[in-house]
């Protein structure tokens, strides 16, 4: 089974890209698809072989669906979610590595799906926007948590998904709401953010007519009446109150002393530090494995970068820019980095949570230096 499933895994990749490859013209963006396949690739072996040695979720994941009698053995939420929809594969005769390789798969689907659209929108053959799709695509740790079978892996596809109906003229779809619901079960605080931010964005737009924008409000808190049981399992607590929420954090402070050689102290940590944590760490200085340190590149890349962006924002007074043209993807990125910089504790985790916003916050980066570009070969031209 996990050869017949590699080679017509493979087979339709290769197809694919050789199509893809065909109707490219430019060279760097020809090495640049071949590039995307080598490394995620590279990054699936990593993965599968971190779960089978040292048995990580995944592992458990495929254990837990494959030992159990029934489907409903399982809550459907949380991890527990990730066996649910492991189940019917492992009951099929799938293994381990075939189920991590059909997610590895649609992680690079989604990497593929995002290239290809700054390639048709943009022009990126030029040295400056390739630096940017580089760093996206290319981004060791952004392909090790999402080539296998993960959460990470999912929700990197789910939050594609979500971005793409955000630049269709239809504010809702099936694809979407099944999104949206596979999200609120795989992460609730994720899909309440999400939530909030889609239909912000649509009750912002002037295209869309007002009934719409009434029947979106309605599904909204149709959506969030339903979710509240799921939140209250995910949380662990009797009933959504501060103490309930208080009782569930003080679980994560006491969580975060016992496990995890790279944790943090989020009782004697700032919000400020926390925040740098989900940003930036580990750096150097703080990295103690192989793979911290190449984290760390990583992270001081982003630091630059980031930091020059919040410059060049400034500079060309182009806050309007980011908070109104590029909306949804603004404040997505900054609602989830103060979400997560509340709790937080460890570094490890800290570079899988970034799955979740980094895409966004990189369209939102090349979306900007996009347009100060064209606006500046403007100039240039009337001049």
């Amino acid at each position: 089974m996990d050869i017949f499933t590699a080679l017509i895994i493979t087979f339709i990749v290769l197809i694919v890209l050789f199509r893809k490859l065909k109707k490219v013209n430019s060279t760097k963006i020809k090495l640049l698809y071949i590039a995307l396949v080598v490394i995620h690739s590279i990054a699936f072996g990593l993965n599968y072989y971190v779960n089978i040695d040292l048995k990580k979720d995944a592992y458990i994941f495929f254990t837990k669906a494959l030992n159990a009698n029934n489907i409903t053995d399982f809550s459907f939420l949380g991890s527990q979610f990730m066996s649910v929809i492991v189940y019917p594969f492992a009951k099929l005769g799938f293994s381990f590595f075939s189920i991590s390789l059909l997610f590895s798969t649609l992680s690079l689907y989604t990497f593929y799906k995002y290239l290809n659209y700054l390639q048709k929108k943009y022009n990126i053959d030029d040295s400056k926007s390739l630096i940017f799709i580089l760093i996206l695509f290319l981004m060791p740790s952004l392909h090790f948590w999402t080539a296998g079978l993960t959460k990470e892996a999912l929700v990197f596809y789910l939050m594609s998904v979500v971005f793409f109906q955000t630049l269709k003229s239809k504010i809702i779809s099936f694809q979407l709401v099944l999104s949206l619901i596979f999200i609120l079960l795989i992460r609730p605080y994720l899909f309440g953010i999400v939530l909030l931010t889609y239909s912000i964005f649509v009750l912002r737009n002037q295209k869309v007519q007002k009934k719409n924008k009434i029947q979106l409000i309605l599904l909204t808190l149709l959506a969030i009446t339903l979710s509240l049981p799921v939140l209250k399992g995910f949380l662990k607590v009797d009933s959504l109150n501060i103490e309930g929420i208080n009782k569930s954090f003080q679980h994560i402070i006491e969580y975060s002393q016992n496990n995890g050689a790279s944790s943090i102290n989020l009782e004697n940590s700032t919000y400020f530090y926390r925040m740098f944590l989900v940003l930036f760490k580990p750096l150097f200085y703080d990295a103690r494995t192989f793979f911290q340190y190449i984290i760390s590149i990583e992270n001081l890349i982003l630091l630059i970068i980031l930091f020059k962006f919040i410059v060049d924002v400034i500079k060309k007074k182009a806050l309007k820019f980011i908070f109104k043209e590029q909306f949804f993807l603004s404040l997505t990125v900054i609602l989830l980095i103060l979400f997560f910089s509340t709790y937080l504790y460890n570094l490890g985790l800290a570079s899988r949570m970034r799955v979740m916003f980094l895409p966004y916050l990189f369209l939102l980066m090349f979306n900007f230096y996009t347009k100060a570009n064209k606006k500046k070969c403007d100039e240039e031209k009337s001049n």
